[in-house]
């Protein structure tokens, strides 16, 4: 049946009964393939999902589900195969752009899956604490405890009290520390100033403070 088809009759059982039936039992199914996979029986998650044709508000959930499946199965290859079949459709979904940072790795595809963390940095709101930490664990994965950190430290200006950020913040200090001790000289994260500046000049209203940290680290130099 076509999505076309389902709002005709969606409409008609709308003017009829007052119930979206349809829309309701095709809930009801999708709901049905998430529980399988909360229960970690992901085969059967994507039975259900494979006897549905979903358009429409239901089809970013059924592809969630659907990657999520996959990846418990380790059938990361499949993934990204769903993954690159909708990033079109959903260009801005942070759930996508992970996934697809997390299969390239998974998969041994470090230059991949650098790039597309790359497009996920571009794309996640850096004005929401939750956002920003999910992104610091996207970093981490990649080892680069430095970035992790810095969006960490973002998130605790948003809201100093967020224990997730804290938490995460302290991983990733104890990180550095263990790669100093392991090359016995102290790791400082050389990207810090000027990531802060590189994020500053995003927004124009920045512009005279941007150009006072770049005075004062012409005169001074960053601190070592």
């Amino acid at each position: 049946m076509s999505f076309l088809q389902i709002e005709n009759l969606t409409k008609s059982y709308a003017t009829q009964n007052g119930v979206n039936t349809i829309l309701q039992n095709l809930n009801l199914e999708i709901e049905k393939a998430k529980n399988e996979f909360d229960d970690r029986n992901y085969e059967r998650a994507l039975e259900i999902l494979d006897s549905l044709e979903v358009e429409g508000e239901y089809h970013k959930l059924a592809v969630m589900i659907r990657i999520a499946s996959l990846m418990a199965l380790k059938r990361y290859d499949d993934s990204l195969s769903v993954i690159d079949s909708n990033i079109e459709k959903f260009p801005y979904s942070d759930f996508l752009w992970s996934r697809r940072v997390e299969c390239h790795y998974f998969n041994g595809d470090e230059e991949n899956a650098v790039k597309s963390l790359e497009e996920l940095e571009r794309i996640v709101n850096k004005d929401e604490k939750h956002a920003l930490v999910f992104l610091a664990e996207e970093f981490e994965l990649l080892d680069n405890h430095e970035k992790a950190l810095k969006y960490c430290d973002m998130a605790l200006g948003i809201d100093e009290d967020f224990e997730d950020a804290v938490l995460k913040s302290e991983t990733d200090k104890s990180a550095m520390a263990e790669v100093g001790e392991e090359y016995g000289f102290p790791v400082y994260s050389v990207v810090d100033v000027y990531d802060i500046i590189e994020y500053l000049e995003e927004d124009e209203k920045n512009r005279e403070n941007v150009e006072r940290i770049k005075n004062y680290l012409l005169v001074n130099g960053a601190k070592e």
